[in-house]
């Protein structure tokens, strides 16, 4: 494939509304001489829109500007004890330094995010991590989601017909 999936379907297929790229996993976030080892995600912007991150502080669009970073309730808590996080720089896995944007409502606890607590930018991601960076036109790569969201209009059997060809030609 000549792009990644998440620009190839934002670019081609009007259909949908939102699409965002993601990887989860462990993470270590430090503060100062506080270190926490946390599940988070790498995303694009869109996520925090696609799923109607509920904002107790900050900025919903806060991943967009790239250096950015958005922690949940209880992990902004842990690291900064009730002060205000935003503005804050932490070091995520001691690879790269994020601003806090915007602290979120934990997801609740029978969502498939319930153990999220950090939302880092998708470029981010990219630029620290080399196969990542390596591999992002490779949509063979199970590693990473795509998340999409479909504009009112469109129809989910219809949309599914026209993308199949790119995962089954």
């Amino acid at each position: 494939r000549s792009s990644d999936l998440g620009k190839e379907l934002r670019t081609n297929y009007p259909d949908f509304k939102e699409v965002t790229m993601a990887n989860n996993g462990e993470h270590i976030i430090a503060f100062n001489d506080t270190k926490i080892t946390k599940q988070g995600m790498y995303v694009e912007p869109a996520f925090a829109k696609m799923f109607s991150l509920e904002m107790l502080n900050g900025v919903q669009n806060g991943l967009e500007g790239g250096n950015a970073i958005m922690l949940s309730k209880s992990l902004a808590q842990a690291l900064f004890d009730g002060a205000d996080p935003i503005g804050k720089t932490v070091r995520i896995d001691n690879k790269i330094n994020l601003a806090v944007t915007g602290v979120f409502q934990d997801f609740s606890k029978n969502s498939e995010f319930a153990e999220i607590e950090m939302l880092a930018p998708w470029a981010a991601y990219l630029s620290i991590d080399n196969q990542a960076r390596a591999s992002v036109d490779y949509w063979g790569n199970n590693d990473w989601q795509c998340y999409v969201q479909l504009n009112e209009s469109a129809s989910l059997s219809q949309v599914q017909a026209k993308v199949k060809p790119l995962f089954y030609s």
